[in-house]
């Protein structure tokens, strides 16, 4: 994506790139993979995530659900693991 090829600038042109580093990062340091503080599972919080509980998955929703109300189709979301 950050090349000078014409095929990394048509990409660039035709999507808009959103890259969320890190979701738990506050669970991480207390040697957790998947869990935050609280020790929940953000993976089983996307269906109703709180602000209180779960508030990186609740503000990302919040963003995802921004971009489609300004009529942006999502095209695709990958949620990758490093702890395997």
């Amino acid at each position: 994506m950050t090349s000078d090829t014409e095929r990394a600038a048509q990409l660039r042109r035709e999507f808009i790139f959103k890259l969320v580093p890190m979701l738990n990062p506050d669970g991480c340091v207390l040697g957790n993979h998947r869990t935050n503080y609280a020790r929940l599972d953000l993976n089983r919080q996307w269906e109703m995530p709180t602000k209180e509980k779960s508030p990186p998955i609740y503000y990302l929703k919040g963003l995802m659900t921004n971009l489609v109300n300004e009529g942006k189709h999502i095209f695709c979301y990958t949620d990758l693991h490093g702890h395997s």
